[in-house]
C-alpha cells in the first residue's frame, strides 16, 4: 500500500502520542494534611494530577488513538493497487506547415496514444476513436501545443505513474516563438519529437487584381511588384465564384471601393498598422468589419482588416478607404500596406525548420513526467479515503459517550 500524502500519517502519529501522554497523567486524591480549620476547604472531593506508569481509561484511550490514526490514514489517500502504466499525450500538428497524410511511424504514434491534441494556432482535443482533422489550418504554434498538453496532463495523472508527451510536427521555424522554451520549462519530463514531412504550398491559378478603370490601387499594386501568387484582390463586388476559388486554397482580399454594407463607425483615422508596417494618410470613414483574425488596426486599436478561414483558403476583408487625390496611392507607406494586406493566408509561409540546437532544448533529457509533479485538482470528490473517514467519524461520536460514562462512574 502506498499513500498519496504521507505527511498526514506523521501528523496522526504525533497526535496519537500526545493522547497517550495525556492518559499517563492520572487524577487521584492528594495527601492529607492537618489544618487548623476546615472553613475554607471546598465541599467536594479534592483531586490532583500526577504522572503514572500505566495509562488510565484504556478503552477511552483506544477509541481516541484509533480515531486519530484512522483520520490520518484517510487524509493520506491510501492506494492499495498503485497504477503502473505510462500514458501518452500526442500533440499532432495540423497547421498549414504539416502534411495531411502521416507516415507509418507518425500514424503508429497517434494510433497508440491515450490522448491526441490537434493544433495549429489553437488546440483541440480529438474525440476518442475519431479521425484527426486534415492539415492546412493557420500558422502553427509549438507554444500552443505545450500549453494544451500541460492542461491535459492532470486528467491522466490519476491513472498512470508516468506521462509521455510526443509532438508530431514538421517543426518549421515559423511555429517557434520567444515563449516556446519558457513554456517548455514547465514540463519537467522529456518530450518525444516525431518529425513529419512539411507541406508544400498549394499552387492555385486565378489570382490577380479585379478593379474598375482608373482605380488608384492599380498603380499601387504595380509599384509593389504585383500580387503574390494565389492572391485575388477584388475592388468591385464579390461573386460566388470568388468564394469557391478561395475555398480551393486561394487568398481572397475583398477591398471594396464603395461601401459593402458594413456598418459605419464614428470618426476618421489618419494612421493604420498592418504587421510591421504603418501608413499615415487622410483615410476615409471607418467601418465595422466582419469578425475574424485582425490583420490591420487603426491607430485607436479598432480593426481595419480582418481575415477568416474559407475552406482551404481565406477571405480577408479590408475597410481602409484610400483617397485617390494627389500622390497618396503612390507613397511608399501605402505601397507597403497594400503588399502586407495581399500576403497569403496566415502571412508569408516560411521554409526553414527549427535549428537542431533548439530542437534538443525542446526534447530535453531525463525521464518521463511524474504525476507527482502535477498539481491535480480533485473536483467534486472527497480528497481522502471515504471508508476510513466514516470509521473515524463513528469513533469521534463514540468518544463523548465513553467520557460521560467515565465521569458518572
Amino acid at each position: 500500500m502506498t499513500f498519496g500524502a504521507p505527511i498526514w500519517l506523521a501528523a496522526a502519529g504525533v497526535a496519537a502520542a500526545v493522547a497517550v501522554g495525556l492518559h499517563l497523567l492520572a487524577r487521584r486524591p492528594p495527601r492529607s494534611y492537618a489544618l487548623p480549620t476546615a472553613r475554607f476547604v471546598p465541599d467536594r472531593p479534592a483531586r490532583t494530577t500526577a504522572p503514572t506508569t500505566r495509562p488510565t481509561d484504556l478503552l477511552l484511550l483506544l477509541v481516541r488513538v484509533t480515531a486519530l490514526l484512522l483520520l490520518g490514514a484517510a487524509l493520506a489517500r491510501p492506494q492499495t493497487a498503485p497504477p503502473r502504466r505510462v500514458h501518452t499525450i500526442v500533440a499532432l500538428d495540423r497547421s498549414r506547415s504539416a502534411t495531411t497524410e502521416l507516415d507509418s511511424v507518425a500514424a503508429a504514434v497517434v494510433r497508440n496514444a491515450d490522448l491526441v491534441i490537434t493544433f495549429d494556432s489553437t488546440a483541440t482535443m480529438m474525440p476518442v476513436g475519431g479521425a484527426p482533422r486534415p492539415a492546412g489550418g493557420g500558422r502553427g504554434s509549438l507554444s500552443t501545443a505545450l500549453v494544451a498538453a500541460m492542461r491535459a496532463a492532470p486528467g491522466l495523472a490519476r491513472s498512470a505513474d508516468s506521462i509521455e508527451l510526443a509532438i508530431v510536427s514538421p517543426f518549421m521555424a515559423e511555429e517557434w516563438d520567444e515563449a516556446t522554451l519558457d513554456i517548455r520549462e514547465s514540463w519537467s519530463g522529456r518530450i518525444r519529437l516525431v518529425p513529419i514531412a512539411k507541406a508544400l504550398p498549394a499552387g492555385i491559378e486565378g489570382g490577380g487584381l479585379r478593379a474598375s478603370a482608373g482605380d488608384p490601387i492599380t498603380a499601387t499594386v504595380a509599384l509593389g511588384n504585383g500580387l503574390p501568387a494565389g492572391t485575388r484582390l477584388v475592388r468591385t463586388v464579390l461573386t460566388a465564384e470568388d468564394s469557391a476559388w478561395a475555398e480551393r486554397g486561394g487568398t481572397l482580399v475583398f477591398w471594396p471601393v464603395e461601401e459593402a454594407g458594413w456598418p459605419s463607425l464614428p470618426g476618421l483615422a489618419a494612421g493604420v498598422v498592418a504587421g510591421p508596417h504603418a501608413a499615415v494618410a487622410p483615410f476615409g470613414p471607418r467601418v465595422a468589419l466582419p469578425s475574424g483574425r485582425v490583420v490591420a488596426r487603426w491607430a485607436d486599436g479598432t480593426p481595419a482588416a480582418t481575415e477568416r478561414a474559407l475552406g482551404a483558403g481565406c477571405e480577408r476583408d479590408v475597410g481602409i478607404s484610400i483617397p485617390d487625390e494627389g500622390d497618396i496611392p503612390l507613397r511608399p507607406g501605402i505601397i507597403r500596406l497594400v503588399r502586407q494586406l495581399s500576403e497569403p493566408c496566415g502571412g508569408p509561409r516560411g521554409s526553414e525548420v527549427v535549428p537542431q540546437a533548439q530542437l534538443d532544448s525542446l526534447r530535453g533529457s531525463g525521464g518521463l513526467l511524474a504525476p507527482s509533479s502535477i498539481p491535480v485538482r480533485e473536483e467534486g470528490r472527497v480528497p481522502a479515503n471515504l471508508g476510513l473517514l466514516i470509521a473515524a467519524g463513528v469513533l469521534v461520536l463514540l468518544e463523548p459517550l465513553l467520557r460521560r460514562d467515565r465521569a458518572a462512574a
